[in-house]
């Protein structure tokens, strides 16, 4: 499976303004991790599912190793080694800061991810660090898959053992590490010779609309509001 396949292709937030859009994220994903109610938590992930239903499929893939994560927590509340109630709420966390961050970033198309934080003042270099690496996972995983489907074609039909077959796997990835660290090093060297200083000139976002000021208004409202009640829970010991 390629990881193009995990693109999330509909973006019912295009509209908005990509700062907007890792402003109320941000603000979302911070206040869910902290929320304890399931009734809540379940609520805010059947929300972003209904947002998200365009990319059901998409969705599902990247969630896969997330439940693997979350299969050890359970296995944990089985055996009586962990509240169940506790389980359920990391859990619930888990999955609602992870669809929040596919409603609202992943969504986005990584240039444009790059240009917001680039308006958001992060340090650039950072910014240059993040797309060239965001670019090379996804030509090493090409160059992973095609390679690994050529050792397929190419299968002797006498040692299909499973000593084999592990064998080559981690030749192909053996080898496909070694040439994108060579290819890596013969990039590096010829945008030092064009006078690259580590920073990726970034486009202008889009204007700032009405609505983004809603939406992070908002936003960071629940995140005071919450912070604030939690805050005087504490000071009195409710």
């Amino acid at each position: 499976m390629y990881l193009n396949r995990l693109d999330i292709k509909h973006d019912v937030l295009r509209r908005f303004d990509p700062r907007t859009r890792v402003i109320s994220g941000a603000s979302l994903i911070l206040v869910s991790i902290h929320i304890s109610h399931c009734m809540i938590l379940a609520g805010i992930a059947c929300a972003c599912m209904l947002l998200l239903r365009r990319n059901f499929f998409q969705v599902i893939k990247r969630l896969v190793p997330l439940e693997a994560f979350c299969a050890l927590f359970l296995l944990q509340a089985l055996c009586g080694l962990l509240p169940g109630r506790t389980a359920a709420v990391f859990i619930l966390r888990v999955h609602c800061a992870s669809l929040l961050y596919m409603l609202s970033v992943a969504s986005m198309e990584f240039s444009v991810f790059a240009r917001a934080l680039a308006a958001l003042r992060v340090n650039p270099k950072l910014i240059s660090i993040l797309y060239l690496t965001h670019r090379y996972i996804y030509m090493m995983s090409d160059t992973v898959f095609c390679a690994v489907k050529a050792m397929r074609f190419r299968k002797n039909a006498n040692n299909n053992g499973v000593v084999f077959i592990w064998k080559s796997y981690a030749a192909v990835f053996a080898a496909s590490l070694c040439a994108a660290f060579i290819r890596a090093e013969n990039t590096g060297a010829a945008l030092l010779s064009r006078g690259f200083d580590g920073v990726i000139p970034q486009t202008s976002v889009r204007n700032w609309s009405r609505a983004d000021s809603v939406l992070v208004i908002c936003c960071l409202l629940s995140v005071v509001i919450y912070g604030t009640g939690k805050i005087i829970k504490h000071f009195f010991f409710l």
